[in-house]
């Protein structure tokens, strides 16, 4: 079985050779001659991928709504607007020929004035460059983590993702299908949050030389950002498997009206389906010595699984979670796992993919570190010194003093005073205005702005994090000291997606109101 194994993988190091594409991928945009977004990089390409394509496009996007062709002035201001110019690269089966192919994409976001392409043929090192500056990122992370994706860190990432997930498993089972829809629509644009911070940077990371991944990023990044509901993931997944995958049995009969006969069936199948693992392990990893380790974790998913759609009520379903993860820790005891850390990169080489051995093992100990963690089942206080919000209303303005702010002269002040004033609008618009329009219109097929669960993404350096619940399950956050824990970067990149957000909105509400209407 080993040599089968390993001639199988000497056959794909042959397909991934050195003479596979490498492209400049993603999109780099500048706004007043600032670099103000990139996650530009040198991506090895899918396999037939023998073009690079670069478009260059100029853009006119309104903060508040309103498209315009004029130059406005700085795009930090407060209900105005600004125009970007923006350059984007591919992989691709064939060249472009004109910008037909990235304009659905950008037009959602504004008004693109003007776009041109041009093509390569590819080789190993990118045939086409990006005219703008590279953004200067901060790149560092801490010795223990790493970063398996170039915008997050592994730890941040899988405990964010638990902590999104975790709301809406723990409520299981759902009495209310109404609040459950809503509720794993937060689930769904939290966890598409973390997704675009996670691949929205231009730094190197573990898995870059894969191919057909990095450059993949873009697509993930826009989609990601769109998915709001479980019917626009539903489609997504069908458009990409060409109709082959079909999620909406899963969101009608697994989720929040649960079929239980459905839901054994699948079970079933998938125990019908379940792979020998232990032999490959065997095969791979000879000196392990816990040959039958990962069929017993195989066969303790599978009863998580029944136990789960089984509880009576919430108490039961975390009770689920934490014998589950008991259980399934419990095989490794004794199990000389090292044997993992120590040959992947190894295994990796004879794919043509090399991975930093140290990375490899401190990426392992973080998956060890997570193995067993449960997020809290209950959301910390709020901090004495935020405001109080406002009567008068279901969800009450907030007002942040953004006015301290006002005679700072420093570089630092400066963004102080603008992510102030920017908190205070997206904080009000997404808890009053959207809540105020929800009541009004909630039944209209229209995509409103996303709002996920702050408190898992949102770092403060000193100051207190103030988070204010929402509606349909949202949580908005912001650091009272305005002291964010993130790369400038990264808040321009979460300023430009909320404004993206709501230009889309506005113009979806537009032509809602253009339509003749009785009421």
């Amino acid at each position: 079985m080993k040599i089968v194994v390993l001639t199988i993988l000497s056959l794909l190091a042959v397909a991934t050779a050195q003479d596979k594409p490498r492209c400049l991928t993603g999109t780099r945009v500048q706004v007043e001659n600032i670099t103000a977004f990139d996650n530009v990089f040198a991506s090895w390409c899918a396999e037939g991928q023998n073009f690079c394509n670069v478009f260059r496009y100029e853009q006119s996007i309104v903060n508040d709504g309103v498209v315009q062709n004029t130059t406005w002035s700085a795009p930090n201001t407060q209900g105005k607007g600004y125009n970007l110019t923006g350059e984007y690269g591919e992989c691709a089966y064939a060249p472009a020929d004109d910008c037909s192919t990235v304009l659905p994409f950008l037009t959602t976001t504004g008004v693109v004035k003007s776009c041109n392409s041009a093509s390569c043929n590819a080789t190993s090192e990118p045939c086409l460059n990006i005219a703008f500056p590279k953004a200067e990122t901060d790149c560092s992370i801490p010795d223990d983590d790493v970063r398996l994706f170039p915008g997050c860190g592994m730890k941040s990432m899988i405990k964010d993702a638990f902590d999104c997930a975790a709301p809406f498993l723990y409520k299981f089972p759902h009495t209310d299908p109404d609040s459950c829809d809503d509720q794993l629509s937060t689930m769904l644009q939290c966890l598409g949050a973390i997704a675009t911070i996670c691949v929205d940077s231009n730094c190197r990371s573990m898995l870059d030389e894969l191919p057909d991944f990095r450059s993949r990023f873009s697509e993930v990044s826009f989609w990601a950002a769109s998915i709001n509901s479980s019917h626009q993931l539903v489609e997504v997944v069908k458009y990409y498997t060409g109709g082959a995958v079909d999620l909406q049995f899963i969101v009608d009969e697994h989720m929040c009206r649960v079929n239980r006969t459905a839901v054994e069936a699948t079970i079933s199948q998938l125990e019908d389906a379940e792979v020998d693992i232990d032999e490959l392990v065997k095969a791979l990893f000879p000196t392990f010595n816990c040959p039958f380790a990962f069929s017993q974790i195989q066969s303790f998913g599978f009863q998580f699984l029944r136990d789960f759609y089984n509880s009576d009520n919430e108490d039961d379903t975390y009770r689920v979670f934490t014998d589950s993860v008991g259980r399934m820790m419990g095989v490794l005891d004794g199990c000389n796992v090292e044997i993992f850390q120590e040959r992947l990169p190894e295994i990796l080489g004879y794919l043509n993919v090399t991975v930093d051995a140290d990375k490899v093992k401190t990426a392992f100990a973080i998956a060890m570190e997570f193995a067993d963690y449960l997020p809290a089942t209950v959301a910390p206080p709020q901090p004495a010194g935020c405001p109080v919000e406002a009567e008068g209303y279901e969800y009450g303005l907030v007002q942040l003093d953004c006015e301290r702010f006002q005679n700072e002269t420093s570089r630092c002040g400066r963004r102080k005073a603008w992510t102030c004033h920017f908190s205070e609008w997206r904080l009000n618009f997404l808890r009053t205005w959207l809540n105020e329009f929800y009541k009004r219109h909630g039944d209209e097929a229209i995509s409103t702005p996303e709002c996920a669960n702050d408190n898992d993404i949102v770092k403060c350096k000193d100051s207190d994090k103030c988070c204010y619940k929402g509606p349909r399950g949202c949580n908005l956050c912001y650091c009272s000291g305005h002291d964010y824990d993130h790369s400038h970067s990264e808040i321009l990149g979460a300023w430009r997606h909320s404004y993206n957000q709501w230009n889309k909105f506005f113009q979806s509400w537009q032509s809602l109101n253009r339509d003749d209407r009785c009421f």
